[in-house]
């Protein structure tokens, strides 16, 4: 409080929320200490929190938070970028290399399972401990064995679909949520059949407070305890299990596989959901972050932006991944009888370098022709992630149980198909650089997308150190690489003189930018104009609603679009996806009439008679929709840049 009073601190961001017994409780408390901090002249100060949450979860409304860490934001935005048939062939194509058709459920299901046996068994056993002493009171279930509850616990936290449930002891009720979370659960531990019958009963009548009126009240303490301690288990279960084991196993396009990530959840409805998010958010979190890289995401918006292209091309991709399996079969050894690394481990790998390879123009390929300086700092990265990444599959070697002789294997294969003196004559590096040369500005695209909707959308964007530039990195320690702020401060300096000293300099630039996007400065134009943006029209982009605007044409699925509105203001975020399909030429930019033809906007009327400006471009902008259709053309807003931002005068 003192360090609020005194300005030292402007708002918090409490992580694993969801490992307190009573988060409520604590944000409340939480709330009152930072009111009683604040000075009165003071503006509001937010609490944030880092809460997982599943496709169809939402934040408890009854937290006085203003919203989460945005790892919901960043999943809904990375699903509008992948085309869902092209993601469901590559996970055809990976199931094919494994010689099985596993399932990410599955394997989150044996993640969860693992860790509760192994990492956390200490707090299983503490709970059956306490369930049993429950059962002993019970005549129908005082035969109950300590291992049989230890079962029951394990199967409902494994079938259970979110980090975890809410009941409190000072409510003693299920929220309708939380009761139908858990009876999805139960009925999962059922169907797996490694629980007796008898036990999950006895966890179910407990878990949902059954014949709670017939209890003694030191019996009802009792359940409440052991609800609020169970609460706490299926958290770090899902976190450890899922986040850490099973997105490391499951790896058919890994730009799916991030924190809060549910890499099976269909596809088709991205968009819509991406709108249905915002309209909460601005409904009930307006000032929610907005993650797109953090301290904890495994690789950085800019890596999953360029994998995300992948999708669009799954036959040239498993093609590559073929080809690159036979050019380095010479370099995988044989570990206790098994291929090392194995198959999953490798196409990983091949993931990771296409995922951080230093782009250039994709005219001259040449110009990517890589340095054996460059291709030993490559690999200085990536033999460290590589092993962090196999440490926590926990498939051949572990945090806890290192097999040296495996971990020897993946490090010499990744230095034989990573050399330094031969990288010029490696035809598996030429297939790399051919590759990243294709789908690397596509993926700019997607990023430069990315980047206008988090910074238009409701809620607070969150810049990572180092994003304001192109930002190709993998989880920790190589997130935490140094920021050469020196070199972005220039930079600005320098876009900002070209961008404002005359219109002929303006155009200049402009062109510059989409003609050269590898240098990252077009990246740091949309950040700084929607920057601007947001700090002119506070009250719009904190407080406006927003408005999906309806799409259609022949490009209408390659396009997002919304509106912010208020009764003064209002402003247009046009963005692209999938844009492979839209240029005929690798790395055109997708814009003009050419790329959008007839496709338009159905214009609301919360939109006409207003009077346009871009704060990209700074040119005023005359959209009256078309008389007859009520429309206006994509190629309009998207005629200079392949984004496009647009705001009342």
């Amino acid at each position: 409080a003192r360090w609020i009073r005194d300005g030292l601190l402007h708002g918090f961001r409490v992580d694993h929320i969801d490992g307190l017994r009573d988060p409520r409780g604590y944000l409340e408390r939480l709330r009152g200490l930072a009111e009683s901090g604040r000075p009165q002249t003071g503006g509001p100060f937010p609490v944030f929190v880092e809460k997982i949450l599943a496709h169809d979860e939402h934040l408890p409304d009854d937290w006085p938070v203003d919203g989460t860490s945005g790892y919901d934001f960043l999943n809904e935005v990375e699903s509008v970028f992948l085309s869902p048939a092209g993601f469901a062939e590559i996970v055809d194509n990976y199931q094919r290399l494994l010689g099985r058709p596993l399932r990410f459920e599955e394997v989150a299901a044996w993640g969860k399972r693992r860790i509760l046996r192994h990492d956390l068994s200490a707090f299983v056993g503490r709970l059956a401990d306490l369930l049993l002493r429950l059962a002993r009171w019970e005549p129908q279930s005082a035969m109950l064995t300590d291992r049989a509850l230890v079962r029951a616990i394990v199967e409902v936290v494994v079938a259970l679909p979110v980090y975890r449930t809410y009941i409190r002891s000072a409510d003693r009720v299920v929220s309708p949520a939380d009761r139908q979370r858990l009876e999805v659960a139960l009925a999962g531990a059922r169907r797996s059949g490694r629980a007796a019958a008898d036990a999950l009963d006895f966890l179910e009548q407990v878990l949902l407070l059954g014949r709670w009126d017939e209890l003694p009240e030191n019996e009802r303490q009792g359940r409440l305890n052991f609800i609020e301690r169970f609460q706490q288990l299926s958290g770090p279960a899902a976190a450890k299990g899922v986040e850490d084991t099973a997105l490391y196993v499951w790896v058919p396009l890994v730009s799916r596989n991030e924190v809060g990530g549910e890499p099976n959840v269909p596809l088709e409805n991205a968009t819509a959901a991406l709108h249905r998010g915002s309209r909460r958010r601005s409904e009930r979190f307006p000032r929610s972050m907005l993650a797109a890289t953090t301290h904890d995401t495994k690789r950085s918006a800019d890596v999953r932006a360029r994998l995300d292209v992948l999708s669009e091309l799954p036959r040239l991709w498993s093609g590559y991944v073929d080809r690159w399996r036979r050019l380095n079969r010479l370099h995988r050894n044989r570990v206790n009888g098994r291929p090392a690394p194995d198959v999953s481990t490798e196409y990983l790998l091949y993931q990771t370098i296409v995922g951080i390879w230093p782009a250039a123009d994709p005219r001259q390929v040449d110009a990517a022709t890589p340095s054996p300086e460059s291709v030993a700092e490559l690999r200085g990265r990536i033999e460290p992630y590589m092993l962090k990444a196999v440490r926590e599959a926990k498939l051949r070697t572990s945090w806890t149980e290192t097999n040296q002789r495996y971990e020897d294997a993946l490090v010499h294969f990744i230095r034989a198909v990573l050399p330094d003196e031969d990288a010029i004559s490696s035809e598996f590096l030429a297939d790399v650089r051919t590759l990243v040369s294709r789908i690397c500005r596509a993926g700019f695209w997607n990023a430069l997308a990315r980047t206008l909707i988090t910074y238009t959308a409701p809620g607070t964007p969150d810049l990572y150190q180092g994003d304001e530039l192109w930002n190709f990195s993998l989880v920790d320690p190589d997130n935490r690489r140094p920021v050469d702020y020196e070199l972005r401060k220039r930079t600005l300096d320098d876009l900002i003189t070209a961008f404002e000293i005359s219109p002929d300099s303006r155009q200049t630039l402009l062109r510059e930018l989409v003609e050269a996007p590898e240098d990252g400065r077009i990246k740091l134009h949309v950040v700084r104009a929607a920057l601007a943006a947001r700090r002119e029209r506070p009250e719009l982009f904190n407080r406006g609603r927003v408005e999906p605007l309806e799409v259609h044409g022949s490009r209408s699925e390659n396009v997002i679009a919304f509106a912010r509105v208020t009764d003064g203001a209002a402003a247009v975020t046009v963005a692209p996806r999938l844009t492979t399909a839209l240029v005929s030429n690798v790395g055109d930019p997708p814009r003009g009439r050419d790329v959008w033809g007839e496709t338009a906007l159905r214009w609301p009327g919360s939109l006409r008679g207003r009077a346009w400006v871009s704060p990209l471009t700074w040119e005023r902008v005359s959209l009256e929709p078309d008389e007859s259709t009520g429309d206006v053309r994509v190629a309009r807003i998207l005629d200079e840049l392949p984004v496009g931002l647009l705001v009342t005068v």
